[in-house]
Order: structure tokens, then C-alpha cells, then sequence
């Protein structure tokens, strides 16, 4: 998508955790193909298995990114240097086995980190304007779609879940955007598009670039 847009375009990125997921995954995929739209993917290493082998490469073939959610969903913010990075690593080589390509940004499970989890991962770290408690079975339909109205914005990084309550709000705020005027990029292709590079060992938090 990069190469069809330009710089000065409405950009927000879409980030989605905890997959991949067979059901949920390919649906929110087929969304994004249906309208030429991008999102990077932080997926589980636990998730990642030849059950979930063919999303993963659909979801580099859709020109999506793929990020690391942790090797566990478990808290990194208490674990020592060797034990993030052993976690981090073990996340990257499942996935890397079942694509060939490594993740190259990363979001701890719940965003928690410390100083110590920090210095640990040796890729960008990303965080992002979350759409509420979306991760919950009985978060409402309306209350999913409000609350991504209001995460998204040029250059914002909206931060949602991989799940099937989410694919009908998607089905609508997607082409809702577009309508708009916005382009829907991946966080990388957001930064890359507005002239910044993705520091390294270092935190990113949501960036408004205008």
C-alpha cells in the first residue's frame, strides 16, 4: 500500500493482539482485502502452529505486518532481563519457523512493562489508542464501534483484538474510514509514510503525526 499513497493522506494504523486465530484472524482478513486496507498483527507464540501456519502467511501476503505479542500472554514487567528476552526470542523463532520472516515490533501482553522488560527487546515497542475492554465476549456492538470512532486520527495507532466480536464492528468502521478519507496502514508503514524511523530499544507510545 505504501507505494500508492502519499505522506500528506489521513494515515491511521490498525494493531491487532492476540492472534492468530483461524476463525477471527481470516475473518478480520478478508475486511482488510476487501478494501485494500492494512493492519499489523501481534500475534501469541503459544497461537502459532501449523493450525495457524496458512493465517500467518496470508496475513504477510495481504501486505499485513506481523508483530510480537509474547511467546505466552503472560507479564513481562516482573521478569528479569534473560527471562523477556528468552520469552521474546521463543515468540520470533515460532513464528519465523512457520513464515520465514521475523516479527519486527513488539507489544507486551496488557502494554506492562518495566524498565528492565524495556531494555530486554531489541525492536521497536508499540502501544496505541485502545478501543475499551474489547477483548470481552459481552463488550456491546455499540459500545466496540464508538470507542474505535474515537481511537481513531491522522496518525493515530488504534490498539484492538483479535476476536469474532469484533469482526461486525469492523465491517463497518472499516469502509467508514475510507469513506472519510483515511488510509488504513500497518504501524511501521504509518511511521515510514510520515518520514520516521522505529527507534530501537526503545518504547513507542501512540504518536499523533501530523
Amino acid at each position: 500500500m505504501s507505494n500508492q499513497i502519499k505522506s500528506t493522506d489521513k494515515l491511521v494504523a490498525l494493531t491487532i493482539d492476540d492472534g492468530p486465530k483461524v476463525s477471527s484472524s481470516n475473518a478480520i482478513l478478508d475486511i482488510l482485502e476487501k478494501y485494500g486496507a492494512h493492519a499489523t498483527f501481534f500475534v501469541v507464540g503459544t497461537s502459532c502452529n501449523e493450525n495457524t501456519k496458512s493465517v500467518l502467511n496470508r496475513m504477510l501476503e495481504a501486505g499485513c505486518e506481523i508483530g510480537n505479542h509474547s511467546n505466552r500472554w503472560s507479564s513481562v514487567a516482573e521478569l528479569s532481563k534473560e527471562e523477556v528476552l528468552n520469552d521474546f526470542n521463543a515468540c520470533q523463532e515460532k513464528v519465523y519457523s512457520l513464515t520465514g520472516f521475523y516479527p519486527s515490533v513488539y507489544r507486551a501482553p496488557g502494554c506492562a512493562m518495566s524498565e528492565t522488560s524495556y531494555s530486554a527487546i531489541p525492536v521497536p515497542v508499540l502501544n496505541g489508542h485502545n478501543i475499551g475492554t474489547d477483548w470481552e465476549a459481552d463488550y456491546s456492538y455499540e459500545s466496540r464501534l464508538s470507542a474505535f470512532r474515537r481511537a481513531a486520527g491522522d496518525g493515530h495507532i488504534i490498539l484492538m483484538h483479535d476476536k469474532d466480536e469484533n469482526v461486525p464492528m469492523l465491517e463497518v468502521a472499516i469502509p467508514e474510514l475510507i469513506a472519510q478519507g483515511y488510509k488504513i496502514v500497518t504501524a511501521t508503514e504509518l511511521y515510514t509514510l510520515r518520514g520516521y524511523s522505529l527507534p530501537k530499544y526503545a518504547q513507542v507510545q501512540y504518536k499523533e503525526f501530523k
